[in-house]
């Protein structure tokens, strides 16, 4: 379908190209092998911050969060390998040790899979649409917010830099790119992916010791602001020359 064409011109374009720009410098050998280029010709730019949406956050506020509880989040688009029944279980018996926790999911996508997984778990929110621009942000500005990316598999996510740049703290699996964008225990947490147990010890952590994440926080803010897209176009720049 779509995405056979779409691959396949993908991969003819870069065959062609003098210069390839990836994400993550874990996939730098295979592009080279996959693409029949020298290390040389294959630069690595990462995701940059992405304060677009902090210019179209509309003054409707689209979801609040309680302030006596710690807030978790998944944000993105419902797909197999983003690890939700991973999510469910770890958030499970989170919940049955602590009352003072809520999760929301967020995002468009088939959830009919995850649907009896989160059926019965205390203060959860399924909010299961397409989310527009000018009320992304509204989604990540609440007290004690704590993003979760529970993925299977991944390149890099821009879920990440959106957190980093409202000051929400990050969880993310230790899968593909992901470690690149979160140093583990400076600007966020990494655990084992596709591990409940590790990822609920995680949880655990953070809302036990989140006075002591401020820093962590702060890291990741100044982190994502040096991810500037002045910064960022100047290294393409750099490769044009």
């Amino acid at each position: 379908g779509a995405n056979r064409i779409l691959s396949w011109m993908e991969n003819s374009v870069a065959k062609k190209a003098d210069e390839i720009v990836i994400l993550t410098n874990k996939f730098k050998e295979y592009a080279a092998k996959k693409y029949k280029k020298n290390l040389d010709n294959i630069h690595v730019i990462p995701h940059g911050v992405f304060d677009y949406y902090k210019s179209v956050q509309s003054d409707k506020v689209s979801i609040s969060y309680d302030s006596s509880k710690y807030n978790f989040l998944f944000f993105g688009r419902i797909t197999k390998y983003k690890g939700l029944h991973v999510l469910a279980k770890a958030y499970k018996r989170l919940s049955e040790e602590y009352d003072n926790v809520s999760l929301t999911v967020v995002g468009d996508g088939d959830f009919e899979e995850y649907r009896e997984s989160y059926k019965n778990l205390k203060n959860v929110r399924i909010i299961n649409r397409w989310i527009h621009d000018g009320e992304v942000g509204s989604f990540f500005c609440g007290p004690n917010l704590i993003v979760v990316l529970p993925y299977l598999d991944a390149t890099q996510s821009g879920v990440i830099p959106i957190a980093m740049e409202y000051k929400a703290l990050v969880i993310a699996s230790n899968t593909g790119g992901l470690s690149e964008q979160v140093a583990d225990k400076n600007t966020g947490y990494l655990f084992e992916t596709g591990n409940a147990d590790d990822l609920y010890e995680k949880m655990s952590y953070v809302i036990n010791h989140y006075e002591d994440q401020k820093y962590i926080i702060e890291n990741a803010h100044k982190h994502i602001k040096s991810l500037s897209w002045d910064v960022l176009g100047k290294k393409l720049i750099d490769i044009f020359n």
